[in-house]
């Protein structure tokens, strides 16, 4: 593989590398907040981001910091999801898929009272809320009145791309948050970390590289790791010691033809380039 070719232990910019993803004051607030929001028991916290932004794996990061005070964690993606579809979803992540007679929220309702009994919390992970078929408003409304009136021991996070999906949201949710975009230092500062992790030295992809990957991805983690990805690749393929500014003016240019307004559209001359 070409990593193993620049003595690298793996691509520096793959997904599972966790820890490294939570740079800059921002991501870390959220992540704080997020967890606050399960501690103190209550019923809906929501996370709104671009596509791409990281919205996903920082609700992965903290189903995993509160693995030891939630007894249960229940994550759905809502992907393609009708309305009618939802409570089973929900059933099927527990591993225990629901007989066709039986409806699937009495199920939920059983296990909840159960939680409660025992004294234990529930986590219940909703992402990709957006991508549903059908709007779930509803339904995930009556996820968390369902958690609440069997004893508000559990916790209802949901990922969406609009920051209002709809305003009945502001009858339910106790704390919503905006994942900003990295600034173009906090870009740089995650290549550096991820290629020192993988061996490589960090000037690999050069400081003028860095701001054009920056600009290009908007500051969108899933954006960035995927162009750092491709510009090593191209790298290699080219026979590059390491990923220079021109080569990723070309690369975005490739990917890019059609967007005039882009950072890589402009005569840049290696200059740094901040984001929208």
């Amino acid at each position: 593989m070409w990593f193993e070719d620049w003595q690298l232990t793996g691509n520096p910019f793959a997904d599972g590398t966790d820890g490294d993803y939570f740079l800059g004051g921002r991501c870390e607030e959220a992540l704080s907040r997020l967890l606050f929001v399960v501690e103190q028991g209550w019923s809906c916290g929501s996370v709104a981001g671009a596509a791409r932004s990281g919205k996903s794996r920082l609700l992965k990061e903290v189903a995993r910091q509160s693995a030891e005070r939630c007894r249960m964690i229940v994550p759905v993606d809502a992907t393609g999801l009708a309305r009618r579809e939802f409570a089973a979803a929900l059933v099927q992540s527990l591993g225990k898929p629901a007989p066709l007679q039986i409806n699937p929220w009495e199920v939920l309702a059983d296990l909840l009272h159960g939680l409660n009994a025992a004294n234990f919390r529930s986590l219940w992970i909703i992402d990709q809320f957006d991508d549903a078929a059908e709007p779930l408003d509803l339904e995930l409304l009556r996820l968390i009145r369902l958690v609440e009136q069997t004893g508000r021991r559990g916790t209802v996070l949901v990922a969406h791309r609009a920051p209002l999906p709809s305003p009945i949201w502001a009858s339910f949710v106790d704390l919503g948050i905006v994942l900003e975009p990295w600034t173009a230092e906090e870009c740089r500062d995650f290549i550096r970390r991820r290629l020192q992790a993988a061996g490589a030295s960090t000037d690999l992809i050069t400081d003028a590289a860095c701001d054009i990957l920056a600009a290009a991805s908007e500051g969108r983690p899933g954006s960035l790791q995927r162009l750092c990805t491709l510009a090593l690749h191209a790298a290699w393929t080219l026979g590059e010691e390491q990923v220079d500014a021109d080569l990723v003016k070309g690369l975005c240019q490739e990917l890019f033809p059609a967007c005039s307004g882009s950072p890589v559209a402009s005569d840049l001359r290696g200059k740094p380039v901040g984001i929208r």
